[in-house]
């Protein structure tokens, strides 16, 4: 009995062949890929979710009465970095984020672009406005002509559109768990 226990002991305990160890590799390497362009894919939408909520107060902000140009512009150029930023993988990423990701990137384009032209216009008319006939400095406003209102609130109606037409396109995708709104 004594040599049963020792000759258990001395036995090597039978491996994998080397066609299953082989295909274990290679499953784990997948595994270690997809979980990487799982990793951007969330990194992206995470610049994407944080921009896009920053393009809606923006848009919001310049739909005012009288919006703070300077501050606007100052977020816009943040917005326009985030997406840029966000976009940067576009080769990995889902075509839901990455169509969601241009689309917004274009209105956020085109509003930092109605908020330069209105800074322009705002310095013309402080520069010929800036001292009246007694000398004494006249105060300017810098809101936006009712063209460029008109133009941002087509903006918004834009936005809406893309982001309600995005989210319907994946209400498969997404589990019962989420309690918010996604824009995606």
């Amino acid at each position: 009995m004594n040599a049963n226990a020792t000759g258990n002991a001395n036995r090597k305990t039978p491996r994998a062949p080397l066609a299953v160890r082989i295909v274990l590799l290679l499953f784990g390497v997948l595994m270690l890929v997809v979980a990487g362009l799982a990793a951007v894919n969330f990194s992206a939408l995470s610049t994407y979710n944080q921009a896009t909520a920053t393009l809606e107060s923006n848009l919001e902000a310049a739909a005012s009465d009288s919006p703070d140009l300077d501050a606007l512009s100052t977020s816009q150029a943040q917005v326009d970095l985030q997406y840029e930023s966000a976009a940067a993988m576009d080769a990995v990423l889902l075509p839901q984020l990455k169509s969601s990701i241009a689309g917004n990137a274009t209105v956020s384009a085109k509003l930092t672009a109605l908020i330069a032209k209105a800074q322009a216009d705002a310095a013309s008319t402080d520069s010929s406005s800036a001292t009246g006939a007694d000398g004494s400095s006249s105060t300017s406003t810098s809101a936006l002509t009712d063209e460029q209102k008109q133009q941002i609130e087509d903006l918004l109606k834009s936005n809406g559109k893309q982001s309600s037409g995005d989210s319907t396109q994946s209400d498969t995708a997404t589990t019962s768990t989420q309690s918010t709104a996604k824009p995606w």
